[in-house]
């Protein structure tokens, strides 16, 4: 029993005096960082196997550079009698060879959307045994990365692109290489946003941008040109303040910016010109109508203007012939029938009878919960004779010049004229006069069609004239 105790005993002696070192990691690709660390005495000295040494430090860090496989010692020293010892261990650390990354192309800048096809440059001992992960910096794309050693990429937005190549040997050893802005899709992006995408005419719009990549240069001025829709555009050099526009006529209008910028192309050694166009998301819609109407007999005669006239106590029939945009619109008809009398509906038709005889302006305003009311005018004649031409030689009442360009005069035989209104399309009275003797000046109107409507002591004639 106590040879055994004292065999124990002189074991465990011997291993608390064993002479050694171990590395925390003994393989490990190029730079490698390992540390050594001796199990027993009181001072060190260590040899790395790469052509360096150092004294007295322990556990200790050390690091490689190159790919290789190193012998390292370490001289063991006892602060008393005991002598020093030699710890060697052959090709202890292997230090494994890391590749080379690298790439270039021979088209990486644009101004439109642009295809590259990459060209793998990379490197290492075995290259044919390398692996290779790409990323593109494309977030916007279903397909990011590859795996192929001289892949293509489409880029499609506008922006310039940071392109990541990682390179992986048979060692499992990696090398990095991140290229950024590499592909460069020029020009400017924007948007464009109206203050107001609904409303009647004449419909004031204020249009707001939002651009990148606008460059005030001395030599190449980028610009922006905007397109309203309606025939009309803008140019400016400077986008700053809002744009303001006024729709004068219905319909729906989609506007678009045109932005003309200018690029230094390192693959050319020139500047070249991109020009890219972004529309409105939402349609403008300016609500109007132009508003319009027809009178008919019961025989489908149109009776509008004087074409034809009406008979004492038969019907005029009123049909709505405007032009409505959006054609979904709530409207209110409001009928005029000239003589006093009128009805506000729903309907576009309407029917009224006329029991006297006489010339009216009839009208149609039309409304709804958005806009202002429109309105026209149309002379309708009731009158025993259907003939117009009979009709207008009883009385015989001229007037001339017609057309006429600034005054006009009546010629009446044997008719007593009490007074002369001058009335437009909508029925307003815009000149009254009694004195017909000399001309009627109506220089101050605007060209287009009036009516003369002729007060006599019998009735009252109405004549059309064209101002020119």
């Amino acid at each position: 029993m106590k040879k055994i105790v004292i065999f124990l005993a002189t074991f465990i002696a011997l291993q608390a005096n064993a002479q050694d070192f171990n590395a925390e990691t003994t393989t490990g690709c190029v730079p490698l960082i390992v540390q050594f660390t001796a199990t027993s005495g009181d001072a060190w000295e260590w040899d790395f196997g790469d052509g360096t040494s150092v004294a007295y430090t322990n556990p200790i860090n050390h690091l490689y550079t190159s790919a290789g496989a190193y012998t390292v010692k370490c001289t063991i020293i006892y602060s008393d009698s005991r002598p020093q010892q030699i710890v060697t261990k052959t090709n202890y650390i292997v230090v494994n060879p890391k590749p080379h990354a690298d790439f270039t192309s021979f088209n990486n800048q644009s101004c439109d959307p642009l295809n590259v096809e990459f060209i793998n440059i990379s490197y290492d001992n075995d290259t044919a045994s390398l692996t290779y992960q790409w990323f593109f910096g494309d977030s916007l794309s279903n397909d990011d990365t590859s795996s192929l050693k001289h892949p293509e990429h489409f880029f499609n937005n506008y922006k310039y692109y940071d392109v990541s190549l990682i390179v992986t040997n048979i060692f499992n050893c990696k090398d990095t290489i991140t290229k950024p802005d590499y592909v460069k899709i020029e020009g400017m992006s924007g948007e464009i946003f109206p203050d107001t995408l609904i409303g009647c005419k004449p419909l004031r719009v204020n249009f707001n941008f939002n651009i990148s990549g606008f460059d005030h240069k001395d030599s190449y001025k980028d610009t922006m040109i905007l397109f309203f829709d309606d025939g009309e555009s803008y140019v400016t050099e400077f986008v700053g303040a809002p744009l303001k526009h006024e729709y004068r006529k219905e319909g729906f209008y989609i506007p678009l910016i045109q932005l003309i910028s200018w690029f230094y192309n390192e693959n050319t050694g020139k500047y070249e010109r991109c020009i890219r166009g972004y529309i409105v998301k939402d349609t403008i819609k300016v609500l109007g109508y132009t508003v319009d109407f027809r009178i008919e007999n019961k025989q489908q005669e149109i009776l509008s203007d004087g074409i034809k006239m009406l008979k004492p106590n038969d019907t005029a029939y009123f049909f709505d012939e405007s032009d409505i945009t959006p054609k979904d619109l709530t409207l209110s008809y409001k009928w005029n029938f000239g003589n006093g009398d009128s009805i506000t509906t729903f309907d576009k038709f309407c029917k009224y009878v006329y029991p006297d005889t006489g010339s009216s302006i009839t009208s149609l305003e039309i409304t709804n919960n958005i806009c202002n009311a429109e309105k026209a005018s149309h002379l309708l004649i009731v009158n025993e004779s259907d003939n117009i031409s009979e009709y207008k030689q009883l009385p015989n009442i001229e007037i001339y010049p017609n057309p006429v360009t600034s005054t006009f005069k009546i010629k009446a035989e044997n008719t007593s004229i009490k007074y002369v209104e001058v009335v437009d399309l909508l029925g307003n009275v815009l000149l009254k006069t009694s004195n017909i003797s000399r001309e009627i000046n109506i220089n101050h109107l605007s060209k287009g069609l009036y009516f003369i409507k002729i007060h006599t002591k019998e009735d009252i004639i109405s004549k059309k004239i064209i101002k020119t």
